[in-house]
């Protein structure tokens, strides 16, 4: 059979104060060595601009992100990022390119999401599900074919 293994802590003679201690330095090393490991990278400059620009578009897309939100568009950047699926393959196959192809349907796409949503009178929500799983099936049957 195991013994329990006692503990020292509410013996007497032995201070309370002793684990809570330790627990604090180890706190502190632990601090200065965090400290360390961020400065060594702050002494790059390309790690510098990297920081400023995440910390310049987390902001600009705060501000993306709540007009996006209020205007009841959540489902927008998905429903572009799908349709965009379909100017991919052009592009694949054609002299294009991928990025070109995927960028100019997403426009259209989106231009299309617009137009469906105000002549339909339909909910936006609605008008992104016809356009991105339209353009996504085109996207599919041109990369089989």
């Amino acid at each position: 059979m195991s013994q329990a293994v006692p503990s020292i802590v509410g013996r007497p003679g032995v201070s309370k104060t002793l684990p809570l201690l330790g627990l604090v330095a180890l706190v502190a090393i632990g601090i200065v060595v965090f400290q360390e490991a961020l400065a060594v990278p702050l002494a790059f400059e390309f790690f510098r601009m990297g920081l400023l620009a995440a910390a310049l578009v987390g902001l600009l897309l705060a501000v993306v992100g709540a007009f996006v939100i209020m205007q009841n568009l959540a489902f927008l950047g998905s429903g572009v990022a799908y349709s965009a699926f379909v100017g991919a393959v052009i592009g694949a196959l054609t002299p294009l390119g991928l990025p070109l192809g995927a960028a100019i349907v997403g426009v259209l796409s989106a231009l299309g999401i617009n137009y469906v949503t105000r002549r339909a009178k339909v909910s936006s929500d609605t008008s992104i599900s016809i356009i991105f799983t339209a353009a996504f099936a085109l996207g599919v049957v041109i990369s089989v074919v």
